[in-house]
């Protein structure tokens, strides 16, 4: 992080003989993200941090503001596993204040200020990239084996480069679910064809997001419909309801099974 970057061990105190650098003070750094459509995130990350520490020529005390601006696009590798790049990274520093001997060489103040605007940048663009691995290691999770209990699993795998807008990211997964034997019950993977909606009959919208979510899930009607199966094969729907089993509700005779579902009274008595 930072504090290795600029801290006793870091490059910085090899420059112009300096020794002993350390962090003072550092701010809780300010990272905004936005969605760049059709490439993946923009970062900005600010902080400001003081250090002090020892050169040839005496005592340094050094505050500068520090700013980060970061492009990172929206890849898959050769696992299909959607993943950060970063595409551009670039620093800003300003304010930057050196004290050398207690301000009593300022000449020296301003050429080691050009040294450190010279070498922190290419030092701060290494941030970024551990960042970025944090939200890569939780995009990897997407890829996954998600067991059903002792009934089987679901191996879910990204069918396509996921889509960026300016609001949100969707992922399109594909999802095959393994019975506990061994044996899948499959669709073809990649976007499933969907059936031609008759006249006049408009397709449902999704759900409007509650102001408390920050994703929303959409299942398919196959996906649903293996999972259901495979729950069937392993009897896990299967209930033996008996006279008195559900006291709030009536008795499941013909007469109220018939009020319910008419299909039921032509073959009943």
């Amino acid at each position: 992080g930072l504090l290795g970057v600029l801290g006793d061990s870091g490059l910085l105190s090899t420059v112009q003989g300096l020794t002993g650098l350390r962090v003072v003070e550092l701010t809780l750094p300010r990272v905004s993200l936005r969605l760049l459509p059709g490439i993946g995130l923009h970062l900005n990350l600010y902080t400001r941090v003081a250090l002090n520490g020892k050169c040839l020529l005496g005592l340094l005390d050094v505050a500068a503001e520090v700013n980060v601006t970061a492009r990172a696009r929206l890849t898959m590798d050769h696992t299909g596993c959607p993943g950060l790049v970063t595409e551009t990274c670039n620093t800003l520093l300003g304010g930057v204040k050196v004290r050398l001997l207690r301000d009593l060489l300022p000449i020296a103040d301003h050429l080691l200020a050009r040294v450190l605007n010279g070498l922190l940048p290419d030092l701060l663009c290494p941030v970024v990239d551990v960042a970025l691995g944090l939200i890569n290691d939780q995009l990897g999770l997407v890829n996954s084996l998600v067991p059903l209990g002792v009934l089987g699993s679901v191996q879910y795998t990204v069918s396509s480069l996921p889509l960026v807008t300016g609001q949100f990211l969707q992922l399109d997964l594909n999802a095959i679910v393994g019975r506990v034997a061994g044996g899948l019950v499959g669709f073809p993977l990649g976007r499933p064809e969907t059936d031609p909606v008759p006249p006049g009959v408009p397709v449902p919208p999704l759900p409007p997001m509650a102001d408390t979510s920050a994703s929303q899930l959409g299942l398919s009607s196959n996906f649903l419909s293996l999972e259901l199966s495979a729950l069937e094969a392993e009897e896990a729907l299967d209930m033996d309801i008996t006279m008195g089993m559900f006291p709030e509700i009536p008795p499941l005779t013909t007469q109220i099974l018939g009020a319910q579902v008419p299909a039921v009274s032509p073959g009943s008595p």
